[in-house]
């Protein structure tokens, strides 16, 4: 059976490398008929390309595999994948340039290049995309989220539930919690089923599909490590992860036999790296001056109408907390009325506010009233992407009923952010207690890499208009 799957695993590799060859030829091809005209077969930059062809897809294949795209994608969100393209057609792309030009070759020009990574871009996300939309027809949504099932219900246990139900990798589908404590009298867990105790183990493999375990009980016996193995012993690709002070009796185990198991130690929260900050900053920076200046033109459009709709100011200045409790004035476009937002009542976000104007909800629809923020960030107070800052009011009132909010303050506030992309707008305590989880995971898992998540997302709701 395993030989089986490993041909048919061999054989779905062997299409994907297949389609990525003929997608990045026809990419190739398309930007020579666009910067070359009809008659590009004749050119002699295509003659001497259409001698290099096959070395030039195969080293965008290369770069492919290096970025990874040729691992298991079965988890992986839509993002992640167009994420990694990204980087690899960027990647290949810069290489092409650089060796051009220190080999002083023309082979390609440049606006071919800058086409083509255009293009491998689109059409690879695209028919891994339609591929996955195609199964999921067919299996439902749940076939491509990883079924997480986590042993323990203590404080670990929690914190690594946080972490992996945020995690931008890998789509994870929470099943429920097993309980290490006979004595434990909870029935569910961040809102998540206590399923059953380790004795009972056996019969959750049964009921459910489980593709993870995370083993987060510190405090487990040998005999309750061979109940966990045991009962997933017959189950093939279960990945177990546990924390580093487990590892050692785990790999003692008798019943990691045949491969059938595979597990590796697990630390959630990675430390941010000593170059991330500046060059954050620096992003900050070129990014938010590039777009004042681009955005200007719709800067005027948007001033005018404001004007011509409703009387009042043209900005909504508002006082709010920033990074480590620093107020700062952040600038929006007004999108109220006038003499309700002088007024100054401090309440919850609502779907459908009365105070805003109709011009209002459609800056609110696509987030043009947030622009002027680029501002703020410019000067320092904010940051392109973080958590949301919030007025002292609320920041008064959020700090007594929620544990752990100060802990937003460990970062500077953002335009868009980990939970304004997964979570929106909190309209009550509970929501914002929810929400602060996504805000968390992003302040202690702070990477470029999420950032280019939250960038592709953010992207997706100003397009679609799903912000509100």
């Amino acid at each position: 059976m395993s030989s089986i799957l490993g041909r048919k695993t061999n054989i779905f590799y062997s299409l994907t490398v297949l389609i990525d060859a003929v997608t990045l030829f026809y990419c190739d091809i398309f930007a020579f008929r666009v910067h070359l005209g009809p008659q590009f077969q004749s050119s002699h930059n295509f003659l001497d390309y259409s001698n290099i062809i096959a070395i030039v897809v195969l080293f965008k294949l290369i770069i492919l595999y290096v970025f990874q795209l040729y691992k298991k994608e079965r988890f992986r969100s839509n993002y992640v994948i167009s994420a990694y393209i990204i980087k690899a057609c960027s990647a290949s792309a810069l290489v092409t340039v650089v060796l051009a030009y220190l080999l002083r070759d023309e082979t390609i020009p440049r606006m071919v290049v800058v086409l083509s990574w255009f293009c491998s871009i689109f059409f690879l996300a695209a028919w891994r995309i339609l591929v996955k939309s195609v199964f999921e027809l067919f299996f439902g949504k749940g076939y491509f989220k990883s079924q997480l099932l986590i042993i323990g219900t203590n404080k670990t246990a929690e914190n690594v539930a946080v972490w992996l139900l945020n995690n931008g990798l890998i789509n994870y589908n929470l099943v429920g919690f097993i309980k290490d404590d006979p004595l434990e009298v909870r029935e569910n867990l961040l809102g998540f089923p206590i399923l059953d105790s380790i004795e009972n183990i056996r019969s959750i493999p049964k009921r459910f599909r489980i593709d993870h375990v995370f083993v987060m009980s510190p405090h487990l016996e040998l005999k309750d490590i061979s109940r966990i193995f045991s009962a997933f012993r017959r189950k093939k690709e279960v990945t177990f992860c546990t924390t580093p002070d487990l590892y050692d009796e785990m790999i003692s185990c008798d019943y990691l036999e045949e491969g059938r198991i595979k597990f590796f130690s697990a630390v959630p929260f990675q430390s941010v790296p000593p170059w991330y900050p500046a060059l954050k900053r620096t992003t900050d920076i070129v990014v938010s001056l590039i777009l004042l200046i681009l955005l200007m033109p719709l800067f005027i459009v948007i001033a005018i109408v404001i004007k011509v709709s409703s009387p009042g100011a043209l900005f909504y200045l508002s006082k709010r907390i920033g990074y480590m409790g620093k107020s700062f004035v952040m600038i929006k476009f007004r999108s109220m009325y006038a003499h309700r937002s002088r007024a100054r009542v401090e309440r919850w976000a609502e779907k459908e506010d009365p105070r805003v104007t109709e011009f209002g909800k459609v800056m609110r629809r696509y987030r043009l009233d947030e622009l002027p923020q680029l501002i703020n960030v410019l000067r320092g107070d904010m940051s392109l992407i973080g958590p949301r800052p919030e007025t002292k009011y609320y920041v008064l009132r959020l700090l007594k009923g929620i544990p752990l909010y100060s802990e937003r303050f460990n970062s500077k506030p953002g335009i868009t952010g980990w939970a304004q992309v997964n979570f929106g707008y909190a309209g009550t305590l509970e929501e914002s207690r929810r929400k602060l989880l996504f805000d968390i995971y992003y302040i202690q898992n702070q990477s470029l890499f999420l950032d280019i998540l939250i960038t592709l997302k953010t992207l997706v709701i100003v397009l679609s208009g799903s912000g509100r």
